[in-house]
């Protein structure tokens, strides 16, 4: 029986339920269940779909079982299963490994990244201007979460430092911001370590699309094996070949 490989392209969850807001008027439903091992393999516990049929072009569509009225799948570019109890637990199963090890990649890249980027900060704000009492600050813990620097008054406190921005326009209303972090992490608002701290979020925004991409990838890899490995339990489940 043929499974996917790690070569064939998987869309996002959120991509298969973005393409039909509602059920319109005119869709005809039928008794037919079918499975979508794509979002199990992406850890979406919701894999069975009703199937609805626009009778006006015979495009198929599946609608979650246990939701009608939701927002409707295109069925034609995935590879389906016959529903049953059977194949249901089994990919429930799959898509809770997958959100496991989901789950322990990417803390384990987070902590790294943290690490990483704390280290970066350190040397960075190493050749920005230190803070003047009185005077507008920036945090360079924003970089290390990948924000850009945001000018903000500040006070000395007796565990670090406490910086607050006020409510203003950026682009739409935004409001006040008011937040702790570490004195050896604010620096004067200057120009220059505007941009030592604008340089390092984009690396660390930079780093984490990559280091997301990498878990993604892993993370496809591992479902597609599981799903190889319950080849005995949905042999004969594959519609269409």
């Amino acid at each position: 029986m043929k499974a996917w490989g790690d070569d064939e392209p998987r869309p996002r969850p959120s991509v298969l339920l973005r393409s039909i807001p509602t059920v319109g008027d005119g869709y005809v439903s039928t008794n037919e269940r079918v499975l979508l091992p794509s979002l199990a393999l992406n850890g979406e516990a919701r894999v069975e779909f009703v199937v609805l049929v626009d009778p006006r072009t015979g495009d198929r569509y599946g609608e979650d079982s246990s939701w009608p009225g939701s927002a409707l799948v295109p069925l034609a570019d995935h590879r389906l299963m016959r529903s049953s109890p059977e194949a249901v637990a089994a990919l429930a199963d799959l898509a809770a490994e997958v959100r496991r090890v989901r789950r322990a990649l990417g803390d384990r890249h987070a902590a790294r990244q943290a690490r990483w980027a704390a280290r970066e900060a350190r040397q960075a704000v190493a050749r920005c201007a230190r803070p003047v009492a009185g005077e507008l600050a920036y945090d360079a813990g924003d970089a290390i979460r990948g924000d850009d620097p945001e000018a903000a008054s500040w006070v000395r406190t007796n565990d670090g430092a406490s910086l607050h921005v006020p409510d203003r326009w950026a682009g739409e209303w935004e409001g006040s911001r008011t937040w702790s972090t570490d004195l050896d992490l604010v620096v004067a608002a200057t120009p220059s370590s505007f941009w030592a701290l604008s340089e390092l979020a984009g690396r660390v925004r930079e780093r984490t699309s990559a280091t997301s991409g990498r878990v993604d990838r892993l993370v496809r890899r591992i479902g597609a094996r599981g799903l190889r490995e319950l080849e005995p339990v949905l042999e004969g489940s594959w519609l269409g070949g």
